[in-house]
């Protein structure tokens, strides 16, 4: 939305609006809401109608871009997902100088980074769509548990498969240096340790193996694991009875005992 103080208006897609001079411009669309630490809607005044880099705070753009990319990427795989039945909520500078990205209250919050230590959070893909991925388990729950060591190596497996890379935030830590690297295998329970980042890496690995397979073996391998991952969720499963939730999400027919399609 957008004011000038007598007239409102409502940006087209392409962020353009009817209204000249200055306007007060309103960070609150329909699909995804832009909100300052006090959660907020975030705004800003702006001189010539037209918005510049200065005019908004650090990371909202990024934020808002790829968490709108995250949304139409979901409502591709299933339309009707708990997660797209109402706005995102986006805060992009929620934490101030620390190097820690959160999915809190239905509410995504990311943070400045702190020079020398890591990058700024919001404005990493990786990340930003990481924690897109936890609103995607919470929001698709239809049953289980809410298990977080899962639900960080599924997020971690729904970043790295929109890059193509198994790298998360690759050079977050410094060059070359990842937050965390979905290509070395893990298993359960010998790699069960650590805390849930770690132990989620064990699911992750699973499935960018299962990617990289079926992108070998079908033309549309990379979607059908995406959307498997995201129907996985729904089970709520922890590790002891994941097998059972990848089957139940692979199932066509309702009945295991006659074989899932892959």
């Amino acid at each position: 939305p957008v004011s000038d103080g007598s007239n409102t208006a409502t940006t087209d897609a392409s962020g353009q609006h009817p209204l000249t001079g200055s306007v007060q411009v309103l960070f609150d669309g329909e699909q995804v809401r832009m909100l300052d630490p006090s959660f907020v809607p975030l705004s800003a005044t702006v001189d010539d109608g037209l918005l510049a880099f200065g005019d908004i705070p650090a990371g909202l753009g990024t934020t808002a871009h790829h968490v709108q990319e995250g949304r139409d990427w979901l409502h591709a795989i299933e339309p009707g997902h708990g997660w797209l039945t109402f706005p995102t909520w986006v805060s992009p500078s929620y934490h101030g100088a620390t190097c820690n990205g959160q999915f809190a209250n239905g509410a995504l919050l990311f943070a400045n980074g702190f020079p020398g230590s890591c990058d700024p959070t919001n404005q990493s893909q990786d990340i930003i769509r990481h924690e897109f991925g936890h609103g995607i388990h919470v929001g698709g729950l239809l049953g289980g548990a809410f298990d977080a060591a899962i639900s960080e190596g599924t997020a971690d497996y729904l970043a790295a498969t929109v890059t193509g890379d198994a790298a998360i935030a690759p050079d977050f830590l410094g060059p070359g240096t990842p937050l965390r690297d979905l290509e070395p295998d893990r298993v359960y329970p010998a790699d069960f340790i650590g805390g849930v980042h770690t132990q989620g890496l064990i699911v992750g690995s699973m499935l960018w193996n299962l990617r990289s397979d079926w992108a070998a073996s079908m033309p549309d391998g990379v979607e059908r694991d995406d959307a498997l991952a995201v129907r996985m969720l729904h089970y709520g499963p922890t590790y002891p009875d994941l097998a059972e939730a990848l089957l139940a999400a692979d199932d066509d027919d309702g009945d295991l005992a006659n074989g899932t399609p892959h």
